[in-house]
């Protein structure tokens, strides 16, 4: 599904680069809290994109085969080798058994509160730095939540992790590999593409995108 989630963050991304210039006003603890391309430069959008489409992989390093395990797993391996520890310790004593399985795929990392806890604090010590930087993170940070939003839709995620591991998950849902994934992915390049559109059309009427 690494393509579905990649496609899906390209056309979120897309989407807000086209209509978040239109908006009349943003709440301005919003704008302090996060870089959004109200009047990006090409490099900027860009940036924003290509860290959108990098963020859409990042909650699959809970699992070393997937792609973003396979890139982070020098960094993750401690982590694997710590809940495969908890996980055994949990046979004996049941609360780290919990913890294990919290670590473990479409866990703690598919919550929706852990990551916008993460890019808070990151948010925040971001703040006075490069317009760059923030631009990266906001980016990873729509990515990860395109990625939450379409695995609810396809096996459902633990919307109120951590304080509850149970997953939810709506009436309507698609299994990975389906013919409705398909159509998902193709919606997603119709999308980004309509979206890129609209972006051209508005550079060339007034010179910005």
């Amino acid at each position: 599904m690494a393509l579905t989630h990649r496609t899906g963050s390209i056309a979120l991304a897309a989407s807000m680069i086209a209509f978040i210039p239109e908006l009349k006003r943003i709440p301005q603890p919003i704008i302090d809290l996060m870089w959004l391309p109200q009047d990006a430069s090409v490099p900027m959008a860009v940036c924003f994109t290509v860290s959108s489409c990098y963020g859409s992989l990042l909650p699959d390093a809970d699992i070393p085969h997937s792609t973003a395990g396979k890139k982070l797993r020098i960094l993750l391996w401690p982590l694997y080798l710590f809940k495969k520890l908890l996980l055994f310790l949990g046979h004996f004593i049941r609360p780290l058994k919990r913890i294990g399985v919290a670590l473990g795929h479409r866990g703690l990392f598919h919550s929706p509160l852990f990551h916008t806890l993460i890019f808070i604090i990151l948010s925040a010590m971001s703040r006075g730095h490069s317009e760059c930087l923030r631009c990266i993170l906001s980016g990873m940070y729509f990515g990860v939540l395109s990625h939450l939003l379409l695995d609810l839709f396809s096996g459902g995620i633990p919307l109120f992790a951590p304080f509850s591991m149970k997953r939810q998950r709506p009436a309507i849902t698609f299994k990975t590999g389906s013919l409705l994934e398909v159509l998902f992915n193709l919606a997603f390049i119709l999308i980004a593409l309509y979206m890129l559109y609209l972006i051209a059309l508005r550079w060339f009427r007034t010179g910005r995108i």
